[in-house]
């Protein structure tokens, strides 16, 4: 869902100064997101869901004012107005308090959108002792991924390309297998990244598994505990630790090897 927004110019310094601390890209819990990019313009995406109708763009006012667009038949479109006040901003935090009737839909009983800047996000108290990530076929040629990787940089993947030829969907026998090895300082510790910065604690995937897209699937342990996590519709806010994996499987910089060894899965 994109919406836009378009802040009336400031005359005073506080509203000039505000503008500029609005600049970035925000986020909170709900897997809401914010992207103020240009500081004379203030033009704002704002987007939750992955898949839906394009948005209106408007730029309105000192509120921020967005315009949802979506058609209910094929006859039919409505716009839901969502309007916010800006509540508070610093380096850190932006909160929203909603002035519009659907503005109020999307905040819980604090009464506010309660923001993040991105750059700000990362939980260093998350401690990781394994992960567990699972990626499966789809309608097509996705490969399917096995990967598992723990706290000594250990890692094992199993993986399954597909081809396909006339119609006809292959298993690759050269790019399939199994594969071990290491991980460098850096890559381990872009994924503590990815993993301290998505709202781990809090953190949900829609309980989606139709159709015919892969379904993702992340088994996490950390401090003592143990996650799971299971969609097809991932939230946006973990896009960069599954785009990790995925990247990791395509080229795991692993050697090959004839062992067999079993990932932890979750029952169908």
């Amino acid at each position: 869902m994109f919406i836009g927004i378009l802040v009336v110019s400031c005359k005073n310094t506080d509203k000039t100064e505000q503008n500029s601390k609005l600049l970035g890209h925000w986020v909170n819990v709900d897997d809401y997101q914010l992207s103020f990019t240009d500081a004379s313009q203030n033009y704002v995406n704002l987007f939750k869901v992955r898949f839906s109708e394009t948005d209106t763009i408007t730029k309105n006012g000192e509120v921020l004012t967005f315009l949802r667009n979506y058609s209910w038949t094929h006859l039919n479109r409505d716009t839901n107005k969502y309007v916010f006040k800006i509540s508070k901003v610093s380096d850190s935090f932006l909160y929203l308090t909603p002035i519009s009737k659907f503005a109020g839909y999307m905040v819980d009983s604090s009464g506010f959108l309660k923001f993040i800047r991105k750059a700000y996000l990362q939980d260093k108290s998350i401690r990781l002792e394994k992960i567990i990530f699972h990626s499966s076929l789809c309608f097509g040629t996705c490969p399917k991924l096995d990967i598992e990787i723990d706290s000594n940089h250990m890692a094992f993947l199993k993986r399954a390309v597909i081809n396909e030829v006339g119609g006809n969907w292959n298993l690759n026998q050269i790019k399939s297998g199994n594969f071990k090895g290491k991980l460098t300082d850096s890559s381990y510790n872009e994924l503590v990244r990815l993993l301290q910065s998505c709202f781990l604690r809090d953190l949900k995937f829609p309980n989606i598994l139709c159709c015919d897209a892969s379904v993702v699937t992340l088994i996490i342990y950390y401090n003592g505990q143990r996650k799971v996590l299971r969609s097809m519709t991932p939230p946006l806010i973990a896009d960069g630790l599954i785009t990790y994996f995925r990247k990791f499987g395509k080229n795991p910089n692993l050697k090959g090897t004839t062992e067999k060894f079993e990932i932890e899965d979750i029952p169908e």
